[in-house]
Order: structure tokens, then C-alpha cells, then sequence
């Protein structure tokens, strides 16, 4: 997971580079759904990339080469590269939207990619292994890169404890918090102490570079949580009417706290459990009172009838 923080440090200084969402659901049978989905803007990205000189001049030698090599590939001349790659000149401000698409996919498809960026082979089995479903690829209709991690739980009491516990959101996807997510209190409250943030993180680059930043000042992205039933309390950015659905807008460090707490129905009481002695004695008085009624009443028509028929 360090690769990714280096990796969305890189893509937040550009605005709008990536959208990030942690959504929960909680339902009223106690599972729980985690869900994780990144979509990358890898066009922007490959801009901020080739602002870079070295990186720019890098590509530009590349498609000079491309572009050369196919030209003189019907040519007998020797002289044919040598002529082609010096009469060409091709500026960082000549790159058409094509050749940053080629960009971003000879990126993806390199192995610093796949070394240095999102998600290793090694890291990806290490999920999988601990039940979380992993999906990661580039989408060539619109130049997104997606990740997608989720994991479903059967029962929420099972990551739950009875102690004060507060977990970072990076955590609920590589299994540091032993799978226990919620504080449950004696009586039924579920407590949720997440904090989003990762300024803990050693953001030391493989090149030396210091980047110790505060991540919270470049990551801004969302977690919304489903709850089956109205919420006790929270410190949510938004609340849906009906009070189930909360959205934190985790920005700017301006908020990277995430509490809340919750309870779910208990097993459905009868009318009964819900009545006290006196309600349940009048309750009482008045159904049999009607039940004498009703026995009175049949006994009266059968007799009535029964001496008509004695009657000549």
C-alpha cells in the first residue's frame, strides 16, 4: 500500500486527477459490504507526467524513432534513421491528444508501472488471500485507470469488539485492523472511529526523494455509509432525509475524522411485551366480558329455536 500512497501523492497535485470513494453498507441481517473504487484520470496524469523535460524529451525521442523506423523500413538508404531522426523536431507543445494516449499506454503496459504504481502481483495475491475481490485496469474508452477492492462480511458483530478502537480508512484494505472494524457497546450501540488519515506513512521515493507531506492537504476523496436504520450520531458532511446514508467529504484536512454510531433492530417484540399489567388486565376484562356475550347469545338462539320445534 506504500506504492499507492507514493503513487497518489503524484496524482493529486493534479486537480480533479483522481476520484477516491470507501462505501460501506451495513444491512439489517448484520452483514457488511466494504467497497474501494479509484478512478484515475490518466490523461491528466500523463500531462502532469511530460511537463517533466526529461520525461518529455524521453517520449519525444521514442516517437521520433517509431516514426522514423517505419519510414525507412521500405528505404535501401543506410542513411535512412540517421537522416529521418535529424530532421525531425518535434516540440513538447506539438503533442496531439493521440500521442499521450500512447503515452498513458505504453505507461500502464511498462514495468515501472507495474513496479513502482498501483498494485504488484505480490500485493494483489496478499488481498485476495485475506477474501478481498481485486480488479485493476485501464478503461482505453476514456483513459481512466480503475481499482476496485471489496470485501463482504457476514455478520458485523464478528468485526466488532467491546473495546475503544479507531482504525484508518487505508486500513480496511490491508488487513491491519484483524478484521475488526466497530466498538459494539453492552447496550447494542455500534461505534465506527475511522480517520482518513496517512501523514504517518514513510513517503521516502525509491530515488531518495523526500516526500514527506501531509497527504491530507493533497487527498481528497469520500466515504458514505449505508445503514439500515436512522443514525444515533455523527460527524458526517452530509445526511441523507431519511437519516440512513451519511457522506464524508474528507478534504483539505479539514475533516479527516470519521465517527458515527448505529443500532440495529432487535428481534421483533409481540404486541404483549409492549403492553403493561393494567392496559393488559382491562385488555383481558374486555375479551372475556365479550366472550361471555357471544356464548350467551349463541345459547339463547339455539334454545329459542329449539322450542319453536316443540311447538305443534
Amino acid at each position: 500500500m506504500k506504492k499507492l500512497i507514493i503513487l497518489l501523492i503524484t496524482m493529486f497535485l493534479v486537480v480533479g486527477c483522481v476520484d477516491y470513494k470507501v462505501e460501506m453498507e451495513i444491512k439489517e441481517d448484520k452483514s457488511v459490504a466494504l467497497d474501494m473504487n479509484m478512478d484515475i484520470d490518466m490523461l491528466k496524469f500523463a500531462k502532469l507526467m511530460l511537463a517533466d523535460q526529461d520525461t518529455a524529451d524521453s517520449f519525444k525521442e521514442q516517437l521520433i524513432t517509431e516514426s522514423c523506423t517505419e519510414e525507412c523500413s521500405s528505404n535501401s538508404d543506410s542513411n535512412c534513421m540517421a537522416t529521418c531522426i535529424s530532421e525531425n523536431d518535434l516540440q513538447v507543445d506539438d503533442l496531439g491528444e493521440d500521442d499521450i494516449k500512447k503515452y498513458v499506454k505504453d505507461y500502464v503496459s511498462s514495468e515501472d508501472f507495474s513496479e513502482d504504481s498501483l498494485f504488484s502481483e505480490e500485493d494483489e495475491k496478499e488481498l485476495k488471500d485475506k477474501g478481498y475481490e481485486v480488479t485493476a485496469g485501464l478503461d482505453e474508452d476514456n483513459y481512466v485507470y480503475n481499482v476496485h477492492i471489496s470485501r463482504n462480511f457476514d455478520n458485523i458483530d464478528a468485526i466488532s469488539t467491546d473495546k475503544e478502537k479507531t482504525v484508518n480508512l487505508e486500513d480496511l484494505f490491508n488487513g491491519d485492523t484483524n478484521d475488526i472494524f466497530f466498538t459494539k457497546t453492552s447496550d447494542g450501540v455500534y461505534k465506527a472511529n475511522f480517520i482518513a488519515s496517512s501523514s504517518e506513512e514513510d513517503t521516502t521515493s525509491d530515488e531518495g526523494i523526500d516526500l514527506d507531506l501531509d497527504l491530507n492537504s493533497l487527498i481528497t476523496f469520500n466515504y458514505v455509509v449505508k445503514l439500515p436504520n436512522q443514525v444515533i450520531s455523527s460527524n458526517a458532511s452530509e445526511v441523507s432525509s431519511d437519516k440512513k446514508t451519511l457522506t464524508w467529504n474528507l478534504a483539505n484536512n479539514s475533516l479527516d475524522k470519521i465517527n458515527y454510531e448505529f443500532k440495529l433492530d432487535k428481534d421483533k417484540t409481540t404486541l404483549i411485551d409492549n403492553i403493561d399489567n393494567k392496559t393488559l388486565l382491562a385488555y383481558g376484562l374486555i375479551g372475556g366480558g365479550a366472550l361471555v356475550l357471544v356464548v350467551s347469545t349463541l345459547i339463547y338462539v339455539v334454545s329459542n329455536k329449539k322450542n319453536k320445534e316443540v311447538i305443534p
